[in-house]
């Protein structure tokens, strides 16, 4: 975890995106992406990640950090595309880095990002700082069950969605409670991702069959020292099992790497197996890892599945989450006048969601409502990087060729080497 980010090394790489025909390049730390005669330059100001798998970077642009489209990777020692940049036609330096995203990479200081720190897993320290004593501070070995668990579940369990219960943000979680006392997570079938220790080992018998008492420390020491170093993995297998094999791991066949859906790497599959074959993916239903909060079951549930009939029901409480996912799902649907009163229903309750306001925007244009424009200009001021609702009101004047690049240029103003609003204004 300390390791989690860092600093960025000098390196030197260039290869070709084939769908897009993009150039990129790395010189220095210098991150380049060049197509059509066009080329973006940003400087890679944080590492995400140890590098021992891979990594991935964050550039600045106007104060905001964007993820690089280009990432290392470890285990075929090359730069490549970002994950999710594959099939981009127009790959570029703009997506953005949220601290939602950050928070299990790195802790924020002031107004930039160091590596994981204490608090993270042993809770406020402010107190224990001042006199420490063994009852001011979390220590997980102590814990047991889902507290134990939630420590290491903040960031090793990403399910298929993690639903903020409301008022909550994913910041609000402190060790020495449960997850569900902030989210729900929601799992389902066999997807094998980056994230996906927890869902895998709570497949295995090793797991089941020890009453919960084996968590993640068990294997996991998560600050080795000379006077404690790591236990080897099959010293642990070997405290319940006779080996079988002694001229190989036990973990290099129960517990096989295989490649992850989600990046172009090979993780550690934590479903202890018998027998050392690939599993088949099963699709499952969609469920909550642990029980809901009863108060929260009704809403965690519609917001996960996106279930339109239940978010309808609780939309008149005024929840902003659940309006707008109930107004963009009937947007999607083409029915635009269903979600309108709830898409102003939800800027009404929260007033600085950018996306919402473009979503209003959209559904007042469908219904041929002048205001629309009105609406994106209001999601532009509230965020100034949202490209969708430039692109939305540059769309609407593009039967005036100076109303739409004037619109385009303003959003230049942010990120001025954008490449693909840059092609726009070259008109290809």
């Amino acid at each position: 975890m300390g390791r989690s980010v860092g600093a960025v090394l000098p390196a030197s790489a260039k290869f070709r995106h084939g769908v897009s025909g993009t150039e990129f390049r790395v010189d220095g730390v210098v991150h380049e992406a060049s197509r059509r005669g066009l080329t973006a330059g940003h400087e890679a100001s944080l590492r995400i990640g140890s590098g021992r798998v891979g990594s991935s970077f964050a550039v600045k642009i106007d104060g905001r950090l964007f993820q690089s489209p280009i990432s290392w990777y470890a285990q075929r020692a090359r730069f490549d595309l970002s994950p999710g940049f594959e099939p981009e036609r127009h790959p570029d330096f703009d997506r953005p880095i949220r601290d939602e995203c950050l928070l299990c990479h790195a802790s924020r200081t002031d107004d930039r990002w160091a590596a994981i720190g204490c608090e993270r897993c042993h809770g406020e320290g402010i107190e224990h700082r001042a006199s420490p004593s063994k009852s001011n501070i979390v220590n997980p070995a102590r814990l047991s069950g889902a507290i134990r668990d939630s420590v290491c579940e903040q960031c090793h369990l990403s399910g298929v969605s993690r639903i903020p219960h409301p008022g909550k943000t994913f910041g609000d979680f402190r060790a020495g409670e449960t997850l569900e006392s902030v989210w729900t997570t929601f799992v389902g079938g066999d997807d094998f991702k980056v994230v996906s220790h927890s869902e895998q080992w709570a497949k295995s018998k090793c797991r089941t069959n020890s009453g919960e008492s084996l968590g993640c420390a068990v294997c996991h020491n998560p600050h080795p020292t000379a006077a404690k170093p790591v236990r080897g993995f099959d010293a642990v297998c070997r405290d319940c099992h006779q080996p079988h094999l002694v001229e190989t791991t036990c973990t290099g066949c129960h517990m096989a790497k295989r490649g992850a859906q989600d990046v172009h790497a090979a993780y550690t599959d934590h479903h202890v197996r018998r027998e050392a074959a690939q599993p088949t993916v099963a699709p499952g239903s969609l469920r909550a890892w642990r029980p809901v909060p009863p108060e929260f079951v009704e809403r965690a549930t519609a917001l996960a599945r996106g279930d339109l009939a239940s978010l309808v029901k609780l939309a008149p409480a005024g929840d902003p989450e659940v309006l707008a996912m109930a107004g963009s799902i009937l947007l999607q649907r083409g029915r635009a006048r269903e979600a309108l009163p709830l898409l102003q229903r939800a800027v009404e309750v929260r007033e600085n969601d950018a996306s919402a306001w473009f979503r209003l925007g959209l559904a007042e244009q469908a219904l041929g409502i002048a205001s629309f424009a009105a609406r994106y200009e209001e999601a532009i001021r509230r965020d100034p990087f949202l490209f969708d609702a430039y692109a939305a009101l540059a769309k609407a004047r593009s039967g005036d060729r100076a109303a739409y690049e004037s619109v385009l240029r303003r959003f230049l103003r942010h990120a001025p080497q954008n490449l693909t609003v840059r092609e726009a204004l070259r008109g290809k």
